[in-house]
């Protein structure tokens, strides 16, 4: 790969930026670059304008995503491979690239969201963010995006993942304001999130939330080999192919006390707010007709507010 011009250089520190705020991912050398000041530290946007400090402009995301479109980075990655390429897998990524972009296009469609988001590649967690000028577009993180085209697992599991982002962009949670209220206020954030989460999986999204909660359980188990290393950790015992539910739930409140993340409901109670999600669509589809727009919002609706109050009186 080409080094990136100067002016790219610039736009993904801004980028990392961004990431901090809203994910608090960045590392102290990308902080470092971003510049920031003791008024607005990174990680701590606990104002709107800090928030709009870090964001990129319209041109700035025009420049990134013409460098590292979804379309662009596949070449990349068939580049990398060489003559290593099984006959057939560059078309079979193709399709399931193909597939990704026209599920993003039909949920943005389903939630009302135009025009489509712009997406491209980066080392940041798969996430949703905006422009200065107020426009959203959607992150993929690298690794995610690498295993989306070369499995049909991977595929499923990022289309999971931009439901949950297109949901946030349907309700606002991009906009700095809105940013800097929910780091301010953990239980607005945890809310906002498991919405996400519930809208994202459900009849607006890929309606499917049994596989989202499967994919948290995945994270869980990448999580446990990281975990284990910790000093102090009780589970040293668990066999990651090995897990129960009761185990799953060990997990999650180690990553709790870990991570200290006040800004996320625990994986164990998304998992379950999404097995219920699971459980209520089947019923509701029973004794409702469930075809058009109308009855798929109607629906999420439904659902959102049957299982959020519980969830997250159980999540404190």
């Amino acid at each position: 790969m080409k080094p990136a011009a100067p002016a790219l250089r610039k736009t993904l520190q801004m980028l990392c930026s961004v990431a901090a705020l809203v994910a608090f991912s960045c590392t102290a050398d990308a902080q470092t670059a971003s510049g920031a000041d003791d008024e607005c530290p990174l990680g701590t946007p606990s104002k709107a304008a800090c928030v709009r400090k870090y964001m990129i402009t319209d041109a700035q995301l025009q420049e990134a995503v013409a460098y590292n479109s979804l379309s662009n980075h596949l070449e990349t990655i068939y580049k990398d491979f060489g003559a290593d390429v099984s006959p057939g897998s560059y078309d079979m990524s193709k399709k399931r690239l193909s597939g990704i972009v026209q599920f993003a296009a039909d949920q943005s469609f389903e939630m009302g969201i135009m025009p489509i988001p712009d997406m491209y590649v980066s080392m940041l967690t798969t996430q949703a963010t905006q422009t200065k000028e107020g426009k959203d577009f959607v992150l993929v993180n690298r690794n995610a995006f690498r295993t989306a085209v070369l499995s049909d697992e991977g595929a499923e599991k990022l289309k999971l993942s931009l439901g949950r982002e297109l949901s946030r962009i349907r309700y606002g949670d991009t906009v700095p304001h809105v940013v800097a209220d929910l780091h301010n206020h953990p239980a607005e954030s945890r809310e906002a999130g498991l919405r996400a989460d519930l809208e994202g999986a459900g009849p607006l999204g890929a309606k499917n939330p049994i596989a989202f909660a499967a994919a948290i359980e995945d994270e869980l188990r990448s999580e446990l080999h990281k975990l284990i290393f910790i000093k102090g950790t009780t589970l040293d015992d668990l066999d990651a192919n090995r897990l129960s539910d009761r185990d799953y739930k060990r997990i999650s409140d180690e990553h709790v006390r870990v991570a200290n993340d006040v800004l996320n409901l625990a994986p164990w109670d998304r998992i379950m707010a999404l097995r219920k999600e699971a459980r209520l669509m089947s019923e509701y589809e029973q004794t409702h007709t469930v075809r058009s727009h109308t009855d798929r919002e109607a629906e999420s609706k439904w659902l959102v507010a049957q299982i959020l109050p519980d969830a997250m009186r159980g999540g404190q």
